[in-house]
């Protein structure tokens, strides 16, 4: 096998040919410091260590993009990665690793961080969906946060839960708040019913209903 070609791509891109076939893109730097040149002869089992730095650079720049468009979690971001179609040239095993590599990286750049990511979304869950500490826990675990980062950004939001259900019932759960406080059975459970899926703890809604009831009357 012979390097056929070597075409300068975008930045400082090298697309790499090999027998007439465009087969791998590396760093300029990463095709000096492996002395690719053209018409050069090529082994298997270098073309195989090219290819492995090929499809890291490639899950390198797809991680750069996925993360400038939003925060996720180390898992979600690897999620990703591994469902990204890639070269037909590389092992799943190999783009495994590759996709590992660029998690590790952008955990390097500060690009990833679990336990930055788990504050801010325990409190926009709490502040701008109203949710309770167990459904928050459950977000953030859906999310591949793991439960001792969950459980931390739980505890460290400032939240009255009897608070919160309060405003709910005054505000989103007006109407079937009202209608629950005048005697109807169905629109309690209802009621109740919602706030519990929302992750509040049944003490809370009751004593947050009682004080709901005694501003009512």
């Amino acid at each position: 096998m012979k390097i056929t070609a070597l075409k300068q791509g975008r930045g400082n891109k090298c697309h790499v040919h090999v027998d007439g076939r465009y087969l791998l893109t590396l760093h300029i730097q990463e095709a000096e410091r492996h002395s690719l040149t053209k018409d050069r002869e090529v082994t298997g089992a270098e073309l195989d260590l090219w290819l492995l730095e090929s499809q890291t650079l490639f899950a390198k720049d797809y991680a750069m993009a996925i993360l400038s468009r939003r925060s996720i979690s180390e898992k979600e971001l690897l999620d990703k990665l591994l469902q990204k179609p890639h070269s037909e040239n590389i092992s799943p095993e190999d783009w495994e690793q590759a996709a590992e590599a660029a998690v590790e990286r952008m955990k390097e750049l500060g690009l990833v961080d679990d336990e930055d990511y788990a504050g801010k979304l325990a409190r926009d869950l709490s502040h701008l969906r109203k949710l309770g500490p167990r459904r928050i826990r459950q977000e953030l675990m859906q999310k591949g946060v793991d439960r001792e980062l969950a459980e931390e950004a739980v505890e460290d939001l400032d939240q009255n839960p009897q608070e919160d259900i309060m405003e709910l019932l005054e505000g989103k759960f007006a109407r079937l708040a009202q209608a629950a406080a005048e005697g109807e059975p169905k629109e309690k459970q209802r009621l109740i019913g919602r706030l519990l899926r929302m992750g509040y703890g049944y003490s809370d809604i009751r004593q947050a209903w009682d004080l709901y009831l005694e501003d009512w009357e």
